[in-house]
């Protein structure tokens, strides 16, 4: 049967406990998966409860989120009064629990805040069996998951041509909001003070740059520097509402060079993944120097395959010609391309490489058992694993045998549910089947569970077929033989024997022979 199939699996839940998260605060974090009207389902994480108790009400998780922040509440609603419920016994990950845990009987809340300048999941758990009724029966796990972005964007590089000022950050950019003149201010200097030299205007905000215009063009000599100040109500920011920092950077002076004299381009570039949160790369020097020794590499990175490039390094001021770039996500796609440097500058780029990191498959589900319910049906039920991997559990895979060592064939290909329990019917009487299970998320299907295997029950043979009866012995006269077909179908178990039952005639009851 499918999981979860309404008026069977379901309703054999234990209705104790029910955990509901619901993020009140507009602020915090953006929900996945939203339905139409803004809710989010809270999905069942484990399995705790007794058979015969109703089950829970469908609850879901309400967010109206506005703007980037990090501090959020939840609320944990059950579906009866329960105790023994404690701050300690919600387990979160992306976040921290900030104490006190509120309320009483069905209903607690929580406030909860991400680390600062944090981008990630967050996922609140509550375990099985932390909380119980009045009948002492253990609560049904619970589990949320969410995004939550509160980190700012960071400056990342800023160059000048003539009066064609460009700063880049490490992150795309809301180019609704564009700051103003005033939030800027631009320094030169010949090798003294720094000078004041005015902005014309802020261009535009696009991707991830900003461009602004100066009056008066800079010379190729010229030491450059900008002042930003985030406190304008069209301040620089993200795409979720976080702020630019202030800041005074050294401004890349471009002005008026040439690409003359510069290197070659660095050859074989390679690009592999080093595990969930790293990209090694590794090149050839190019064949031409450009008459001066190269000092050191430009390496640029793109997320999106390489129609807009930043750099990683504007310069690494060795001539090492391998690289680890590190701080990734777990099943994260980068394009890289690297120029050498020397006195002259930066020279041609060398051709692009890509890789993604390593996105870490779920542990093995727990405690798999495997019961019979009567003669034609086996429920399962497990423990989800102790790590999800990289991502969310999405699923589990069920397979079968007859032996559990082999000719293992699927039952379910992927459940596209958290729930840990199955219910396998359509069995004949006595049979036997083993088991195994294996968790899903988005980088495909984890380890298998120990096996478990259990037998339906046998049941009574069916009626025999053909039976005839015929006189016998001494001319017919002193004995009736009978005969019969056995049973086609022998209840699950082989026939060790028959009852004959005989009557004188029709109407006369029927006596054991």
């Amino acid at each position: 049967m499918i999981p979860n199939q309404p008026g069977v699996a379901a309703r054999s839940l234990l209705t104790a406990a029910v955990a509901c998260a619901s993020l009140v605060s507009s602020i915090g974090a953006r929900a996945q998966e939203p339905s139409p009207d803004g809710s989010h389902e809270a999905r069942p994480v484990a399995r705790g409860a007794r058979l015969g108790a109703a089950a829970p009400p469908i609850t879901t998780i309400t967010s109206d989120w506005t703007r980037a922040n990090q501090t959020f509440q939840v609320i944990i609603r059950f579906s009866e009064a329960v105790s023994g419920f404690d701050i300690d016994d919600i387990l979160v990950e992306g976040a921290v629990k900030v104490p006190p845990l509120r309320g009483s009987g069905r209903s607690y809340s929580i406030d909860m805040a991400t680390q600062a300048n944090y981008q990630g999941p967050v996922v609140i758990t509550v375990p099985s069996g932390v909380a119980r009724n009045t009948g002492g029966e253990g609560n049904i796990g619970r589990a949320i998951t969410f995004d939550a972005d509160n980190r700012a964007p960071e400056i990342q590089d800023a160059k000048i041509d003539g009066n064609k000022l460009v700063l880049g950050f490490d992150e795309e950019l809301d180019e609704t909001f564009v700051p103003s003149v005033g939030d800027f201010s631009v320094s030169f200097s010949t090798g003294g003070p720094y000078r004041v030299t005015p902005l014309s205007s802020v261009d535009g905000v696009v991707a991830r740059e900003v461009f602004l215009t100066l009056d008066t063009p800079v010379e190729r000599e010229y030491l450059v520097r900008v002042f930003y100040d985030d406190r304008g109500v069209n301040a620089i920011r993200d795409q979720v509402g976080n702020l630019a920092f202030g800041f005074t950077r050294a401004v890349r002076n471009v002005t008026g060079q040439t690409r003359t004299n510069v290197p070659g381009e660095p050859r074989n570039l390679t690009a592999a993944a080093d595990g969930p949160t790293a990209i090694a790369l590794d090149w050839d020097p190019p064949t031409s120097d450009g008459g001066t020794s190269i000092t050191g590499y430009l390496i640029e990175e793109s997320t999106n395959a390489g129609d807009t490039w930043r750099d990683l390094e504007t310069n690494t001021r060795s001539t090492n010609t391998t690289y680890r770039h590190t701080g990734l996500s777990p099943g994260t796609t980068r394009h890289y391309r690297v120029s050498a440097i020397n006195f002259n500058g930066a020279g041609t780029p060398s051709d692009t490489a890509s890789a993604t990191t390593a996105d870490p498959l779920p542990q093995a589900p727990r405690s798999l058992r495997a019961r019979a319910r009567g003669t034609s049906v086996i429920e399962l039920s497990w423990t989800a694993p102790s790590s999800s991997g990289s991502a969310p559990i999405t699923g589990y895979r069920i397979e079968v045998s007859s032996t559990g060592t082999g000719g293992w064939t699927p039952l379910e290909t992927d459940t596209e549910s958290t729930t840990t329990r199955y219910t396998h019917d359509g069995l004949r009487p006595a049979t036997t089947r083993h088991y195994r299970v294996a968790a899903i998320n988005r980088a495909g299907r984890g380890a298998w569970s120990s096996v478990a295997q259990a037998t339906t029950a046998t049941t009574t043979p069916g009626a025999p077929t053909g039976l005839r009866a015929v006189p016998g012995g001494v001319r017919g006269t002193d004995q009736i033989v009978l005969s019969w077909s056995a049973p086609t179908d022998d209840g699950g178990s082989p026939i060790t024997a028959y009852r004959i039952w005989w009557r004188s005639n029709i109407t006369s009851d029927w006596v054991i022979l």
